[in-house]
């Protein structure tokens, strides 16, 4: 019989515990008993409790934990999967030329005010290790989308890209939609004064990609991600309504996609609710919709919460 590592038991653990956790939550969403929600309330939380009895037995940690700490051969790992990263990418099915058409698309569909379309995003599912990540990375390189990626991969995985900590941790502890209105005003006012910035060549040709991320690189510690949680806080401890940044207007002759936001590893977002049982998926839904223009989202994950990000109609 073949051996199977402690590390890929906690793997097939800590996904089983995902998918039941999506499930409760998927079923909070749909019900409007009051009763019923209270009682799947107290489900997850037993799962929460049942987790931290088994922190000691298995790498497998609450959602949110700041006390956990990758596997010894997880640095290794890390390192490898980034060096691989770094390789040519080879698309001979021509994937990447296909999701820019669908993004497109529906980003269009989105500007469309018949199409009743909520929400600026759609979801890319496949089982783990398929590439989604490196796909949506040169999607955005080659086609020159000024993006922003963040990761909520849970805290101690060996997979890679690694958790984007500071954001995910600010918008999953205590989830709100004020701080995704708060996050993405942050992001698109970054955005939008990149674009005024003069670069230090003569270049008349630099496109808002080659300015977005010459503007990130200026950022040195705490770096651009710890810089966008600060003024995020500062909004939010303002206390005053927090309106959007407008982007995309009247700036070209066509009305086109101005930026996006990446978001692997998105289920966290449906597990990570407040004391209303709203998750932080609806919470992004909302912040996201208030954009008319320039803005969207693309979300990524494994096949298990396929039904929490792609409501039917009826929800």
């Amino acid at each position: 019989m073949a051996s199977v590592s402690e590390n890929e038991i906690d793997r097939v653990v800590e996904e089983l515990i995902s998918s039941k956790m999506a499930d409760l939550t998927n079923q909070i969403m749909s019900t409007t008993d009051e009763n019923a929600k209270e009682s799947l309330r107290a489900q997850i939380n037993a799962l929460n409790a049942l987790i931290q009895r088994l922190a000691p037995l298995t790498g497998v940690k609450q959602h949110g934990s700041k006390e956990s700490k990758p596997a010894p051969e997880s640095k290794e790992s890390v390192n490898q999967l980034e060096e691989a990263w770094k390789i040519e990418y080879k698309d001979p099915s021509s994937n990447t030329s296909r999701l820019y058409d669908h993004l497109n698309k529906c980003y269009a569909r989105w500007r469309r005010p018949a199409d009743q379309i909520f929400s600026p995003y759609f979801a890319v599912f496949q089982s783990s290790g398929h590439g989604k990540s490196r796909l949506l990375q040169h999607l955005c390189t080659s086609q020159k989308i000024p993006y922003l990626y963040i990761c909520f991969r849970p805290v101690g995985s060996t997979g890679y890209p690694t958790r984007t900590p500071q954001l995910a941790n600010f918008l999953t502890e205590g989830p709100s939609k004020e701080k995704w209105d708060a996050v993405l005003k942050v992001v698109l006012a970054f955005f939008c004064d990149s674009q005024t910035i003069e670069m230090d060549d003569s270049s008349q040709s630099t496109s808002p990609f080659e300015k977005w991320e010459r503007f990130k690189g200026r950022f040195k510690a705490p770096g651009l991600e710890a810089t966008i949680c600060q003024e995020a806080c500062s909004l939010l401890q303002a206390n005053a309504s927090i309106s959007g940044v407008e982007v995309g207007k009247s700036t070209s002759e066509t009305d086109s996609l101005s930026f996006l936001f990446v978001i692997d590893e998105a289920r966290e977002l449906v597990t990570a609710m407040d004391a209303f049982g709203r998750s932080s998926f609806r919470m992004l839904q909302r912040s996201l919709s208030s954009y008319e223009k320039g803005v969207f989202a693309i979300l990524m994950d494994t096949l298990a919460s396929i039904e929490n990000f792609t409501p039917t109609v009826e929800n």
